[in-house]
């Protein structure tokens, strides 16, 4: 119950960092099986309060659809417009009894594996709030700038131009040891479908700009883990997805 406590206290409450900037958390959990509905419940009761209506925010549980050996069956993902928002939300939440009512009801439950916190640098194709299947490439960059050139150069070429979906680059920046290894970047893929993305894929892995990344990053790039998961569900407090910035 206590190592359930830390994890989401680090999630949603202790102010990471005074940097501002688009950030986005992640919370990886091990549901009992069969008892997703409850973590859901107690997300929707805590947003139902007051504390859980202050501020600016998108939360979302997705569940993980295929991720290795990891062992986390769901994700819950917490967007902010700044640290400053973060902040906001966290003292909220810290002063009322509500919050740790949602601690101990997830804690019946489930099991923190992990919690990280991102903040994005780059998007491409169009951030939709319609997209339900995600993918998140967690990955140990050598040189981030030109990783971050190279995927730019790819995603504004002619080979790409009719991306179904939305790409997120992002630099991790607290929490970097994961359960495959340490990070320092992920990538983060949404679509509409399995089949959307699947189509996509197949036309991508055809193209000469894919196969020019992938050549500059052959050195360049390590990946730790990839999950593939789909969102059961999304609370947005003034902000969503649309709101953040490329």
């Amino acid at each position: 119950m206590k190592s359930v406590i830390l994890s989401i206290v680090i999630l949603l409450i202790v102010p990471l960092s005074a940097q501002s900037g688009q950030m986005w958390n992640a919370l990886e959990l091990q549901v009992k099986p069969g008892e997703a509905a409850e973590v859901i419940a107690a997300i929707d009761k805590f947003k139902a309060s007051d504390p859980g209506k202050t501020g600016e925010s998108s939360v979302r549980v997705h569940r993980i659809l295929f991720a290795g050996a990891n062992p986390a069956t769901h994700i819950v993902v917490g967007l902010y417009g700044s640290r400053a928002d973060y902040d906001k939300i966290s003292q909220a939440a810290s002063q009322t009894n509500d919050f740790p009512k949602l601690l101990k009801s997830i804690g019946k439950v489930a099991k923190p594996l992990s919690n990280v916190s991102n903040g994005t640098i780059q998007g491409w194709g169009t951030v939709s709030n319609d997209d339900k299947i995600w993918t998140a490439i967690n990955l140990q960059v050598k040189d981030p700038m030109l990783f971050m050139q190279s995927m730019n150069e790819m995603m504004s070429s002619t080979d790409t131009k009719n991306f179904p979906g939305q790409i997120w680059l992002s630099r991790v920046a607290y929490g970097n040891a994961g359960f495959g290894g340490s990070s320092n970047m992920v990538v983060s893929i949404g679509y509409q479908s399995q089949t959307e993305m699947e189509k996509w894929n197949d036309q991508l892995y055809a193209t000469g700009a894919w196969a020019k990344f992938m050549k500059a990053n052959a050195e360049n790039s390590t990946v730790i883990n990839s999950v593939l998961s789909e969102i059961v569900k999304t609370w947005d407090n003034d902000l969503s997805l649309e709101d953040f910035k490329q």
